[in-house]
Formats: C-alpha cells, sequence, structure tokens
C-alpha cells in the first residue's frame, strides 16, 4: 500500500489522501459554511459538512453540495441524519494539475449496520 507524502501534513479538513483509496458511507450531522485556507494564504467559503463519529468535516464545493442535493433535496436542513458515501476520485484537478479529491456517490447508501469510519 502508498502512504501518500500528505498524509504527514496536519488538516483541519477530511482530504483526499485520508481516504487511502477507499469509499465510506458517512451519516451527516451538521452543515455550516466556514472558510478554508489556501497554500497561498487566500480563504476560500465552503460548506463544512460534520459526520456523526468524526472528527474532522468535509470541506465541501459545488460539485459535492449539488450531488448531496440530488439525493435528498436542495435543502440543506434536510439532509441532517441522512447517509452519503464518499470515495476518493484521482482525476479532480487544481490549478490544472491533478491533485486528487472527493466526491459523493450518486445514490443513497443502503446502511443495514456498522459503517466504516475514514
Amino acid at each position: 500500500m502508498t502512504v501518500h507524502w500528505r498524509t504527514y501534513l496536519d488538516s483541519d479538513v477530511i482530504r483526499y489522501v485520508d481516504l487511502q483509496g477507499q469509499e465510506f458511507t458517512l451519516q451527516i450531522k451538521s452543515i455550516k459554511k466556514d472558510t478554508v485556507k489556501g497554500k497561498n494564504g487566500k480563504g476560500t467559503a465552503k460548506a463544512f459538512i460534520r459526520f456523526e463519529g468524526r472528527e474532522k468535516p468535509l470541506a465541501a464545493g459545488k460539485e459535492i453540495l449539488e450531488q448531496i442535493g440530488r439525493l435528498y433535496s436542495n435543502d440543506t436542513r434536510l439532509w441532517i441524519g441522512k447517509w452519503i458515501t464518499i470515495f476518493p476520485d484521482p482525476s479532480v484537478k487544481y490549478g490544472g494539475e491533478a491533485v486528487g479529491g472527493i466526491r459523493v456517490r450518486p445514490e443513497v447508501p443502503k446502511v443495514d449496520g456498522p459503517v466504516d469510519k475514514p
């Protein structure tokens, strides 16, 4: 198994490398607007989605929010308690460079027992 060098850097949010090539089904606990600071110090507004049993939130941009909206409604208040499956997508680009990112599966997950946590 490969250990990406980014796993040694601290982060306040769930990152592509934190998933270690696996998908995870998680229950949404809360959503709030917050800011992610980039390497240049510039802040970008994101929706911070917190999950039951997870310390770090997922900093979600437009694509992730649209996908969850397609699953559950555009009203984020209705997302609380709902389940999503996140997975790593190595084709996600930032600044024209493939850096990897997190995506949401386009179907409501079937949850019928204990679920792994990233």
